[in-house]
């Protein structure tokens, strides 16, 4: 059962220091903006009395730990019984515990068994009272109706600024056709939900989808993995049919495309053309398939450098479309911060609800170097840290409370020099190096001209694992050096 919300916030005051329950009482009606219905007991049957005979649950109890029983025998984990009671009331009151007589053993207890806050004698009023108003906010949140998404066969795009309305326009457009489409973004904004909504929105929508991460398989395994095995080089067991034929009538995601081998890509571009495949050691087969495919690559600068083939970048990007950066989308972030919370809540079987006031101003400020993923990865520890209906602040992942905001792209180059080195002096070890490895590669980058080659010479590192580095640590480069 959940409170209506025209009702004052029920709350029981108990402590057997009368002057306490005064004070409190004083505070809270000092909030005229707050209306409140308190009662006061002062000792530990009292308050278990108001409990048990209450009809409408109380929205928080305020329960000294050490606390008389009715003849005026002292109990010292009177405060916890209080507490189990106000837990286990329809729905559970939200308790805070306060005590002069503090010991780690009773915090633990009292967190173990759901208090909401374990307070320390003398009492800070102030933030009672925001604690008090924080809970008030939470019930009015979950009283309210909640939105519902619907997400249909696959995940929503969420979003609402003029920069995902373009591509929504796009999608709309090509997802009805057969037509190859060239997905380009950043890594974690969003690609392959894209490419699924493509799919769901397409003639093709009851059959396969099936992705590829390109980058992920081994460069004498890719063309086993997409076209298969036949069995004049592998036993009837060993044979399979790869991916292609796996989505034969439906569509085939083919993600980070610019890191495949070249010597794969005209049997891509064959299969592209002429719906053909040809498996290892066996004749071609025909498949009836749709390729979707995506990059965080410039593949034109590429082809021009023939490290990917200029006649698959054309056939690929007869239609492109290209999914903006979250800093390009702030006035998304909002709204997919709300949806990720819903689906998480949901997910987790928690009761969150919403935001606590100053989370989204954090949210909207940050530099989301992660983009759209980063985004959900810091929503979701938000909700499984949360303990009330309200994610707070302090909930968040602890890098991004930390680190600050900012909504400009430095250079890579930018940083690199002592005063720039000051900035990472207050990061733990491991992100402080994450970042100068950032930054040291994006530098190289530019200094390179955008050479991939070159920029793993100067680093003293293979080709192939500088790729990988600057997939992981999400270095971002100029629009003239963006190439594989």
């Amino acid at each position: 059962m959940t409170p209506p919300q025209d009702r004052p916030t029920r709350i029981l005051v108990a402590d057997d220091n009368r002057d306490t329950c005064r004070y409190i009482v004083q505070h809270l009606r000092m909030e005229s903006d707050l209306p409140t219905h308190v009662d006061t007991a002062y000792d530990r049957d009292a308050a278990l009395d108001y409990l048990s005979s209450a009809q409408d649950p109380y929205d928080i109890v305020i329960a000294d730990l050490w606390m008389p029983d009715s003849s005026g025998t002292r109990d010292t984990s009177s405060g916890l019984k209080i507490l189990e009671a106000g837990r286990a009331a329809d729905p559970p009151s939200e308790v805070m515990i306060i005590t002069g007589n503090s010991s780690a053993d009773t915090a633990l207890r009292a967190s173990l068994t759901g208090a909401r806050e374990y307070i320390v004698k003398p009492i800070e009023y102030d933030r009672l009272m925001e604690l008090v108003r924080e809970i008030t906010r939470e019930r009015e949140a979950a009283a309210a109706p909640a939105r519902e998404f619907d997400e249909g066969p696959a995940a929503p795009i969420v979003g609402a600024s003029l920069a995902m309305i373009d591509v929504m326009k796009t999608l709309g457009r090509v997802a009805p056709t057969d037509a190859t489409v060239l997905i380009q973004g950043e890594s974690g904004c969003g690609k392959e939900l894209v490419a699924k909504a493509i799919h769901a929105n397409s003639r093709r929508a009851g059959g396969p989808f099936v992705v590829v991460n390109c980058s992920a398989i081994a460069e004498n395994l890719i063309e086993a993995e997409l076209f298969g095995i036949g069995r004049r080089v592998a036993t009837e067991v060993d044979a399979r049919p790869g991916k292609f034929m796996e989505a034969d009538g439906g569509t085939i995601f083919l993600d980070e495309i610019g890191d495949m081998a070249l010597p794969v890509q005209p049997k891509i571009l064959r299969a592209i053309e002429e719906g053909e495949i040809q498996r290892v050691g066996a004749s071609g087969l025909q498949c009836d398939v749709r390729v979707i495919a995506a990059t965080n690559h410039d593949l034109e600068s590429a082809a021009h450098r023939k490290e990917f083939r200029r006649d698959l970048y054309y056939r690929l990007a007869a239609v492109t479309v290209r999914v903006p950066p979250l800093r390009e989308r702030r006035d998304d972030i909002a709204l997919l911060a709300d949806h990720f919370l819903r689906s998480h809540a949901r997910a987790l079987g928690k009761p969150v609800f919403g935001f606590d006031r100053d989370v989204l101003p954090r949210l909207m400020a940050a530099r989301w170097e992660g983009n759209v993923r980063e985004l959900k990865n810091a929503v979701e520890t938000a909700v499984v840290r949360c303990p009330g209906s309200l994610a707070r602040l302090e909930d968040l992942p602890r890098e991004l409370v930390e680190r600050g905001t900012g909504t400009g792209d430095a250079s890579g180059a930018a940083g690199l020099g002592g005063a720039g080195l000051l900035d990472l002096t207050a990061l733990p070890l491991a992100e402080a190096t994450a970042e100068f490895e950032r930054r040291l590669i994006a530098h190289v980058l530019t200094e390179a001209g955008g050479n991939v080659t070159q920029a793993a010479a100067r680093l003293g590192i293979g080709r192939t694992a500088l790729h990988r580095k600057i997939r992981n640590l999400g270095v971002r480069r100029a629009p003239d050096d963006a190439a594989s």
